[in-house]
């Protein structure tokens, strides 16, 4: 995850976003399963191609060790063919079809990047189905994903660009536009629990992981040469690209002129949408999102919460202070304050007396949370409960609400609390992306008497630390935490490699 859900839980869930109404869902590649494990009740059928046995026998040897086995799921029926076979094989048409072939130079896998392959999905669509196609830019340069998206725009009249997680395009295609975030709040609203789990609670959410709109793809793809069977350049090149015989960079800079989130005025709350950019650390981006911003205290806003974020606390501050001079009910900018200058505000130093005065909820409770946890005043932060469970997930203090929330059940102890903050810990990290957020959820775990998530969770840490000083912090704290989990044999080198990872991220 990544501030936002893991990919598989985005392909699982993103042709319900597009078009809610889909119930029928045909799956190309089973891989590890996890995308099944994210598709919303909202689908009742679900038939999955997989070509090759051994993966789906795979699937099945480790089924008990999963949290949800997604081969049990009454909805899915399994075919064993290639998925172009497979599709000559039948008439049936369906809502939606997710594509997830591996390496696109491999002989199993190269011929469902082709205009063909297109061609045939586009005939095994349901009149406004959707097509949601997966790429990592590891495999493609900018130059191959024009390609790309030029070769889905010859088969479908509308194409968006999404990248969710980093390192990871869905390409959506539809023979109907894609209104995709007008129509996610329906999708949202039947299946909330389902989305949670992806880290989408509203329409921005989804915003935030586009890249490029109907015209953006256009523009992008201008005489770029399909991709086809007799001409496969996906093929050809994708293994340089991977094998690092191509420069794979640039793509970034090919989207920037395209981007959809950077015109002066956006249907979207802008300094969320920076917020959760910033989660995924995706700062150029940001910046360029907030940069285009007419509106002076939205503006002012975005830039001082990507200031604090790269490491710049005082340029932040005088960013935010701006912007609630010029508005003082600016709740964003209000909120990245308390939480910059959390020590003076608790302190009651006077110089934030103004700024934590006259606070009412969610505000309010959070800083008295804040108080009672500087304090180790647990009762009084367990009395909180209440008012800090009312912050709600689009609110910009709803990550230090759940970090209090998480924080009273650890300081209490008992498995029972801890399991409590295993699921708040689940909720949080989706909104943030924050390695320190995943700690939290590692010790969780390790209260709860789950030593082996623990450790996995801690493998999760280590991946998203930056050399920032606060990860640095989060390093040494995980580590702490990996010496009191008790030791298991089967699990030695796992815990050599972990310990290293983090002791040079310390």
């Amino acid at each position: 995850n990544a501030g936002g859900g893991s990919l598989p839980q985005w392909l699982g869930a993103m042709s319900s976003l597009a078009r809610p109404e889909a119930r029928s869902l045909l799956v190309v590649g089973l891989g590890g399963g996890s995308v099944l494990e994210a598709v919303p009740r909202l689908v009742e059928s679900i038939d999955v191609v997989e070509l090759e046995p051994e993966v789906i026998r795979a699937n099945r040897t480790i089924a008990s060790q999963r949290r949800k086995d997604p081969l049990t799921d009454p909805r899915v029926r399994l075919v064993v063919n290639d998925a172009r076979g497979a599709l000559l094989l039948t008439e049936k048409r369906y809502d939606a079809i997710v594509s997830q072939p591996s390496h696109p130079w491999t002989s199993g896998a190269s011929h469902l990047f082709t205009r063909e392959f297109f061609e045939l999905a586009r005939e095994h669509l349901a009149r406004s189905g959707v097509l949601v196609q997966w790429m990592t830019p590891r495999f493609a340069d900018s130059s191959l994903l024009r390609t790309l998206v030029a070769t889905l725009l010859e088969v479908f009249p509308h194409v968006r660009v999404y990248g969710p997680t980093r390192g990871a395009l869905l390409f959506l295609a539809s023979d109907e536009p894609l209104a995709v975030e007008a129509n996610a709040a329906r999708a949202i609203a039947s299946a909330p629990e389902d989305f949670a789990e992806l880290g989408v609670f509203g329409p921005e959410d989804v915003a935030a992981a586009l890249i490029l709109d109907e015209p953006g793809a256009r523009a992008f793809s201008e005489a770029a040469p399909p991709n086809t069977d007799d001409r496969n350049l996906l093929e050809m090149r994708s293994l340089s690209v991977a094998r690092g015989d191509r420069e794979p960079g640039g793509f970034a800079d090919a989207f920037a002129p395209h981007d959809a989130l950077v015109r002066p005025s956006l249907p979207f709350d802008r300094v969320y949408l920076v917020r959760r950019l910033l989660a995924r650390q995706l700062w150029i981006r940001a910046r360029r999102v907030a940069g285009a911003a007419n509106d002076p205290v939205e503006r002012a806003t975005s830039l001082g919460l990507i200031e604090v974020a790269e490491g710049r606390p005082v340029e932040g501050r005088r960013q935010l202070e701006r912007a609630l001079e010029r508005d003082p009910e600016a709740r964003e900018a209000r909120a990245g304050l308390l939480r910059l200058r959390r020590r003076a505000v608790v302190a009651g130093v006077a110089s934030a007396l103004a700024l934590a005065s006259d606070l009412e909820d969610p505000e309010a409770a959070v800083v008295e949370g804040w108080r009672a946890e500087d304090a180790r005043d647990w009762d009084e932060a367990r009395a909180l409960e209440p008012r800090l469970a009312r912050v709600g997930p689009l609110d910009p203090l709803f990550a230090d609400a759940m970090r209090l929330r998480v924080g009273w059940r650890l300081a209490q102890g008992g498995p029972s609390p801890a399991r409590e903050a295993v699921t708040l810990a689940d909720e949080l990290f989706p909104a943030t992306g924050s390695a320190g957020d995943l700690l939290l959820r590692a010790r969780a775990l390790a209260a709860a008497g789950d030593g082996a998530g623990a450790l996995v969770t801690l493998f999760q840490t280590a991946t998203r630390l930056r050399p920032a000083r606060s990860d640095r912090s989060v390093a040494r704290e995980a580590l702490r935490l990996l010496w009191t989990l008790p030791p298991d044999a089967s699990t030695v080198g796992a815990r050599q490699r972990l310990e290293a990872m983090l002791g040079r991220a310390r």
